[in-house]
């Protein structure tokens, strides 16, 4: 809080993307505009108590100076610190999981980097069948398969 009592808002995000609607990501693929996902108000123009830092990944908490530090070496001072850690994309520690073909959904970034080349052909596969499991296969547009282990999905675009 600052002398007058107003308060001061500093958010510290890892992602490069201000808030944005992750249950609409798989509509991302159609357009690949992530602005037409990004939630209102999210980048807090023009309200001078909010500061908004994307690409900040804070690393420690260091409570006896009330401050966080970032993989940067910043320091930010807090009064009240607030962990909102959001999601976290669990990958089973099966073989293979870690291959550069494997990906996670869960970012704009992660879409983009499993974005396949479009010419050559490929497979997608989720080991789950769940409703997000068989819209992040559709998100690659058909044809595609499902099975009651998962979905495979190949395009020859």
């Amino acid at each position: 809080m600052t002398q007058d009592g107003s308060l001061r808002i500093t958010v510290l995000a890892e992602e490069g993307d201000a808030a944005y609607d992750r249950v609409g990501l798989t509509s991302y693929t159609e357009s690949w505009d992530r602005a037409l996902l990004a939630l209102p108000g999210n980048d807090y123009a023009g309200d001078q108590r909010v500061r908004l830092l994307l690409n900040t990944r804070v690393t420690q908490i260091d409570r006896a100076t009330k401050s966080v530090v970032t993989a940067a070496g910043q320091r930010h001072r807090y009064d009240t610190l607030v962990l909102a850690t959001g999601s976290y994309a669990f990958v089973p520690p099966v073989p293979g999981h870690d291959l550069p073909a494997c990906h996670v959904y869960r970012t704009f970034d992660d879409l983009d980097v499993s974005a396949p080349a479009p010419s050559a052909p490929w497979t997608a596969v989720t080991p789950m069948a769940g409703w997000l499991s068989v819209a992040a296969c559709w998100a690659w547009k058909p044809p595609m398969r499902c099975a009651s282990s998962g979905c495979r999905h190949t395009s020859s675009r």
